[in-house]
């Protein structure tokens, strides 16, 4: 529901602050659950430090090639910290290269660039 209000750009503030508030353990959400609230967060350009945490220690093997995508843009833009997942999501783009459309594998690289992230080798070549 929070990625929906996002996407439309209609989600209420309270909303999000009580989605954020129950994000608190990241094994009560799957994965790509995860990657589409960091999305939907980053889209309304909201705090959530419990959302970003738990999005950090996302395993981008667990992710579609679109949760991959969707996370790296949501962490660009909201630029919070998330030491080693831009790591772990290149080497997943390149493991999977194959798995990507051009629009997915854009938006990775757009995000690797606006946060200055290091990129594995095989990613942007």
């Amino acid at each position: 529901v929070a990625f929906s209000l996002a996407r439309a750009r209609a989600a209420d503030a309270a909303f999000l602050d009580a989605v954020a508030a129950e994000v608190g353990s990241r094994d009560a959400l799957n994965a790509e659950a995860l990657a589409l609230l960091c999305w939907a967060f980053a889209r309304q350009r909201r705090d959530a430090p419990t959302v970003f945490e738990a999005g950090a220690l996302l395993d981008p093997a667990a992710l579609s090639p679109d949760g991959v995508a969707r996370c790296a843009w949501a962490f660009s833009a909201a630029r919070t910290r998330a030491d080693g997942l831009y790591g772990r999501l290149g080497l997943e783009v390149v493991r999977r290269a194959n798995d990507f459309d051009a629009k997915q594998l854009t938006t990775v690289a757009y995000a690797f660039a606006r946060r200055r992230a290091p990129a594995p080798p095989g990613l942007l070549d």
